[in-house]
């Protein structure tokens, strides 16, 4: 049975059960979810089937949380190209991963909490949600990348229109204005982080 498997770990969690029963609903047998703790346990509550992203890495979640998808399986999923790259992931105990949907801590709105410590802010810049943004951004041509609660109709209906769960029901188009969405978001995140840290700079040479 051919699987379509999407990886799933956002912070804001609005509507992505909508869009994940509605995809249910168009091929139940063919869906596979793999999803980090928190957002497992909002998809579960919705009665979605979902795997636990340790029982596909083979490492469980640790370092209070900030080591969950950081992985070469999952990296290996996410940027397959295609059959030539099989046997690696077999070699590794790996799938391809054909969709993500991830979205990243809030960084910039905890930076600009007054009542943010410096260790609150540090703590919410986000590692492994970047990463899987960018690799299957990069391999959009096989993949789709899903950066925003905003794009989760929009999908849907490509899906329901083509009445089954493939990379190819989304054009390629739409997959790579998804690709440019992730890059846009990942260079402000970035800059964000980038401009938080020079102020504190510019504080200490002040001092």
């Amino acid at each position: 049975m051919n699987k379509f498997t999407v990886l799933t770990s956002v912070f804001e969690k609005e509507g992505l059960t909508k869009l994940l029963l509605g995809m249910r609903m168009i091929a139940p047998t063919e869906l596979e979810i793999i999803s980090t703790g928190g957002t497992l346990k909002h998809l579960v509550s919705a009665g979605l089937e979902v795997v636990p992203i340790e029982k596909y890495t083979g490492v469980p979640e640790g370092m209070d949380g900030r080591v969950k998808t950081i992985n070469h399986r999952t990296a290996a999923g996410l940027l397959r190209k295609g059959a030539q790259h099989d046997e690696f992931l077999a070699m590794v105990g790996a799938q391809r991963i054909h969709m993500y949907i991830g979205n990243l801590y809030p960084f910039e709105a905890v930076a600009a909490n007054a009542a943010s410590t410096h260790e609150e802010i540090i703590e919410n810049i986000d590692i492994g949600g970047p990463g899987n943004w960018r690799a299957l951004a990069k391999n959009y041509v096989n993949g789709i990348v899903v950066s925003h609660p905003d794009q989760y109709e929009m999908l849907l209906t490509h899906f329901q229109k083509a009445q089954q769960l493939r990379v190819e029901a989304i054009p390629l188009g739409v997959r790579e204005d998804l690709a440019y969405e992730v890059f846009r978001a990942t260079s402000e995140y970035d800059l964000a982080i980038s401009e938080y840290l020079a102020e504190r700079k510019t504080m200490r040479v002040e001092e």
